[in-house]
């Protein structure tokens, strides 16, 4: 659909013979109310004509988070904190990061990281290992994790695991790996932002 950028928290309820659904969707945070409204209209109406059974469909719109100005860290400043994830990850899954890079964005420095876990492993084993390693770095005073994953169909399982377990699509770097073959990132954060204060003014 287009200008739908994400969708999340999907619900299916059976209520006696009626099948409800209900659903989140990420839109273009500048796109106006009533442009909004429209494209969540055509999703229920898209799922309605689409899916034999459906009574009712419960769409909550959300804006889309804007991208913010990042730059490449310079590996000086991060060579212990690159160290601490990759013990980490080595430790968990007794290979180290696929790839790990960091960023310095307005909200501080972020990590980008790949596991390289066999594809034959149970989704469970996945998630355990996700698991603990967000533990693990959140002991470490890590902020939040992000893992990218590529937007080929045969990874639409992977997406919808961290959709599912608390992440949220962060942004998408298109042609990435290669043409087509775009870059989708995920977000969870570990710890709450810290709320800004206003610093107060003497006179003299």
């Amino acid at each position: 659909m287009p200008r739908v950028r994400e969708i999340h928290n999907v619900s299916v309820l059976h209520v006696g013979p009626e099948t409800e659904v209900s659903l989140h969707l990420k839109l273009p945070g500048e796109l106006t109310l009533e442009e909004a409204h429209a494209i969540a209209s055509d999703v229920e109406r898209a799922i309605h004509d689409s899916v034999e059974g459906v009574t009712a469909v419960q769409t909550h719109l959300e804006p889309l988070a804007e991208p913010g100005p990042g730059r490449a860290a310079p590996t000086t400043d991060t060579a212990g904190d690159a160290e601490a994830v990759r013990r980490i990850v080595r430790e968990t899954t007794g290979s180290p990061p696929r790839r790990l890079r960091f960023l310095q964005t307005e909200e501080g420095l972020i990590a980008f990281l790949t596991l390289g876990l066999d594809p034959a492993s149970p989704l469970s084993d996945a998630h355990a290992y996700a698991s603990k390693i967000e533990e693990e770095i959140r002991r470490a005073n890590g902020r939040q994790l992000l893992i990218e994953t590529s937007s080929l169909p045969h990874y639409e399982l992977t997406r919808r695991f961290y959709l599912k377990h608390g992440y949220e699509k962060a942004c998408e770097q298109p042609d990435y790996y290669a043409d087509g073959d775009h870059m989708v990132v995920f977000r969870k954060r570990l710890q709450e932002p810290e709320k800004k204060t206003a610093a107060s003014k003497g006179h003299g």
